[in-house]
């Protein structure tokens, strides 16, 4: 599984079970993870351009992917980079979009996007707490 921010911070969290059973993977792991959703199909050309162009993308503002991708990395291709079946674009309109998430320490990342890109040069969403 890989929790992709294809508008900023790229891989945000990734895990991987190789001792898994389709079935264990279908009753368990599956409703966990899309709760009341259903999963759309995405060719693994598409998943695999996703994935690494957003590691990519969110490396040119210093951001690194989750930790366990160095394993995660495995269940994967290499990169394919853009064979152009796929237009997928990263940030919006040309710059960082910062989604800041109930874990993001959101400081942190806007000072680094302040530091690498300039103020004016990205935007960012944070929710108000009430």
């Amino acid at each position: 599984m890989f929790l992709v921010d294809v508008f900023c911070l790229g891989l945000k969290n990734c895990f991987y079970n190789v001792n898994i059973t389709q079935n264990d993977y279908e009753t368990h792991l599956k409703r966990k993870c899309y709760h009341d959703v259903s999963p759309v199909a995405c060719d693994p050309r598409l998943a695999n351009q996703i994935i690494y162009g957003a590691i990519e993308y969110a490396q040119r503002f210093g951001f690194e992917p989750q930790e366990d991708f160095k394993l995660a990395r495995f269940v994967l291709d290499e990169p394919l980079g853009s064979d152009g079946a796929f237009d997928v674009k990263f940030g919006k309109e040309g710059k960082p979009f910062f989604v800041a998430g109930p874990y993001d320490p959101v400081d942190e990342i806007l000072q680094k996007l302040s530091t690498v890109v300039g103020e004016g040069n990205y935007y960012y969403l944070h929710p108000v707490s009430l």
